[in-house]
């Protein structure tokens, strides 16, 4: 018997969504930034890891991680931003 699928609820609202598109289709942004954008979309309209994983080239866990994360964290905001690393060196 297999075990019942585990759903994460994550709420992105409409300005969040257009901002996600925006990151999702940028040449410039880090790659590791427009991967996250894209799994939180993906996750939006298909609310399957499996899935998600598949239609983007990636493992199912690392779909599962960065959703867990962006709603643990409340905000998907805090989970896409990149940290500039000339603040560290201070």
């Amino acid at each position: 018997m297999a075990a019942p699928r585990l759903v994460v609820e994550l709420t992105i609202g409409g300005e969040d969504v257009t901002t996600l598109m925006a990151i999702a289709r940028s040449r410039t942004e880090p790659a590791s930034r427009v991967e996250r954008a894209r799994m939180l979309l993906a996750y939006r309209d298909e609310p399957s890891f499996f899935a998600v994983g598949r239609l983007l080239g990636v493992h199912h866990q690392t779909v599962q991680r960065c959703i867990e994360r962006a709603a643990a964290l409340g905000r998907w905001r805090r989970w896409t931003t990149v940290r500039d690393p000339a603040r560290w060196r201070r």
